[in-house]
């Protein structure tokens, strides 16, 4: 069975490749990729590739996989398959296909509503209209999110498909009405569907390495940002929170290998949603009070609700910075995963217990790379001499001392302490 790949330059797009073209050596795959202003899209594909090869800490043989790839530049939000000749050639020449639709805006701001709208529901319905009676063609694999389930709290089963009373963001939403689009097309063209909701991916959990920057990663990096410049006496900073409130994060590798595991079962495992998410996942006190240590941060949950107001402009400006992730900490749930104990997918979680050592294990090897990269202020200089722009990263990824602010540099304004986070 050949594969029909989106997504494939994103971090689990491009895990999930790379595993699979080691697990099905003889498997083709048809790559639909838009152009980058620095990149060609079949660039931008084997470069993603070579990157999730360096997080596996595994070597990447270009040729072995480059020539069972084909790259069709597109843009599925005016995708136009049926007259494009690559897409009739490659159809022609499989014995038979899956699709695996993993491409999405991952924005969770409002304001980019409109293009987060564009891409994961339009784009969907786009992709899912050209592929309507297509010879060949299985069944139609969908990557969605566990936070499909918006605000709902207590027990998500996989089975639930109602749609909750809020979402916390348009990034879920917009995943909730697209696995909608996915299921019609299915039941309506006699095509199997799956589709898998994996919750906070992080990294390899063999090379602890990412190269995502989004979701845990995002908020460490803010929060070692604001570290860096806090004026000695700065008070703590006040997260607000829910006790009881957990907190879900899965290495990316056991997201691929219950994905192609589910996969490889063909026909049998079409037809259900897969949690593909941590059966242990770590209370709000371990994020809280585990991180914080490691970046030399003074931080607090606050369970009585938003903070009060009060005169710490480095906590004003962290919790604007993050208010798009706050929600994350203050709901109170378990994602059941009876679908993916059902197929004996879940052996990867007996020798991946997440705990709190091993989550700032995590952490530490990010912040590691943070300081690798270190992004500088104005007037510092490599040890060549040369003199860096504000935000630049050190030239070759060499390792500097973190450059630090004057003291006061964030007491001052609004406007220096937005400049630091």
């Amino acid at each position: 069975m050949d594969l029909l790949c989106t997504g494939t330059v994103g971090f689990l797009g491009s895990h999930v490749l790379l595993e699979w073209l080691h697990s099905h050596p003889d498997g083709r795959v048809l790559c639909l990729v838009r152009g980058a202003r620095d990149a060609a899209p079949r660039e931008r594909v084997l470069a993603a590739l070579a990157t999730a090869a360096a997080d596996c800490g595994t070597a990447f043989d270009v040729g072995a996989c480059a020539r069972r790839i084909t790259v069709l530049p597109a843009d599925l939000r005016v995708l136009r398959l049926r007259d494009d000749p690559v897409w009739q050639a490659w159809v022609r020449a499989t014995d038979g296909f899956e699709v695996l639709h993993g491409a999405a805006n991952l924005s969770f701001r409002e304001e980019d509503r409109g293009e987060v709208w564009s891409s994961n529901v339009d784009g969907t319905r786009r992709l899912l209209a050209e592929l309507a009676d297509t010879s060949g063609l299985h069944a139609v694999n969908y990557i969605s999110t566990a936070y499909v389930s918006g605000t709902r709290e207590g027990l998500i089963t996989e089975e639930d498909t109602r749609c909750p009373e809020a979402f916390t963001n348009v990034y879920e939403e917009s995943k909730w009405y697209a696995e909608g689009l996915v299921r019609e097309h299915a039941a309506s063209h006699a095509v199997g569907v799956r589709i898998f909701r994996p919750s906070i991916i992080i990294g390899h959990s063999r090379t602890l390495r990412t190269s995502s920057r989004t979701g845990l990663y995002k908020v460490v990096e803010l929060l070692w940002k604001a570290a860096g410049h806090i004026p000695e006496g700065t008070p703590s900073v006040r997260l607000p929170a829910k006790r009881q409130a957990s907190i879900n994060l899965i290495p990316v590798d056991v997201v691929v290998d219950e994905m192609l595991a589910i996969l490889d079962q063909g026909a049998a495992t079409t037809g259900r949603v897969y949690h593909l998410t941590n059966e242990r996942p770590l209370s709000l006190a371990d994020l809280v009070y585990g991180v914080p240590p490691l970046i030399g941060l003074a931080l607090e949950a606050e369970f009585s609700g938003a903070p009060e107001q009060r005169d710490n402009l480095v906590e004003a400006v962290l919790l604007r910075k993050m208010r798009h992730y706050l929600p994350y900490l203050c709901y109170e749930r378990t994602y059941d995963r009876a679908n993916v104990r059902a197929c004996g997918a879940d052996h990867g979680h007996a020798g991946n217990w997440l705990d709190l050592v091993r989550m700032r294990e995590f952490v530490q090897a990010f912040l590691d790379e943070l300081e690798a990269e270190t992004r500088v202020v104005s007037g510092t200089r490599v040890p060549d001499g040369t003199r860096v722009p504000d935000g630049a990263r050190v030239p070759d990824g060499a390792r500097a001392a973190l450059a630090t602010a004057p003291s006061g540099t964030l007491v001052g304004s609004s406007a220096g302490a937005e400049s630091v986070l």
